[in-house]
């Protein structure tokens, strides 16, 4: 389990999440039991032990995030980060670029994040929640958009322990990815400023209960990001 102390102390400082916090923070325990995979015992290696290494460059506000050059690390180094590093794989969204080694992730999430954020309300000092956030690619977007914090949320823990590797180096306290599902959140804290929904909607059962769960969570001048394919209904509803 990862000790997420620092970033509940983050958060608790701001007013609007200190009850958000209250709800969270003691269920996390449970949220790891009930998602244990039998692989996570790899996966926390592969974080533990890549190199400590201090970057000479954090970039989270281009196409790639950049973690460290190539002249950071000899080779024998780098080659220990890149063993670590396919321990974690797949990886999804990206790109990202860790001390020279380039992972060509699966989707280019890049152009979807430069589709998005300049049709958008600015970033800067608000609240944000990912809801099925991967492995944070966009949570340190929004972060180098200037966000305040960002509460991603995934209960998929190979995401949880990639957006781990990126910390190891980034070591922000102001995002982070928590293992938990939309339906784990409170449903009467609206605290946050803007919400992301990208490519989560058409995945669910119950359309309307997700964006209900959204909307809970919302401040009433909210805005909420909502990425989905189209439904063909005749329902007013859809």
């Amino acid at each position: 389990m990862i000790d997420y102390s620092d970033f509940f102390y983050r958060l608790k400082s701001i007013d609007e999440l200190d009850s958000f916090v209250d709800y969270i923070s003691p269920r996390i325990t449970d949220a790891w039991q009930q998602l244990y995979n039998s692989d996570l015992p790899q996966w926390q290696h592969a974080v533990d032990s890549l190199p400590d290494i201090i970057p000479s460059r954090i970039d989270i506000d281009n196409d790639a995030i950049a973690i460290g050059y190539l002249g950071d690390c000899d080779d024998q180094t780098r080659a220990a980060i890149k063993s670590s590093l396919m321990k974690l794989h797949t990886w999804r969204k990206g790109p990202i670029d860790f001390f020279g080694i380039r992972i060509d992730t699966e989707w280019q999430s890049y152009m979807k994040w430069n589709r998005v954020k300049d049709k958008i309300a600015p970033l800067k000092d608000r609240l944000i929640l990912d809801v099925g956030c991967g492995n944070g690619y966009y949570g340190l977007r929004m972060l180098g958009q200037g966000a305040k914090a960002v509460v991603g949320i995934d209960p998929n823990l190979l995401f949880v322990m990639q957006f781990q590797a990126f910390n190891k180096y980034i070591k922000t306290d102001s995002v982070s990815v928590l293992p938990f599902k939309l339906e784990d959140m409170p449903t009467d804290i609206p605290c946050f400023d803007t919400i992301f929904s990208m490519g989560v909607l058409y995945h669910r059962r119950e359309p309307l209960e997700h964006l209900n769960g959204l909307k809970n969570l919302m401040k009433p001048k909210g805005q909420l990001v909502l990425e989905t394919l189209i439904i063909e209904s005749n329902k007013d509803e859809y």
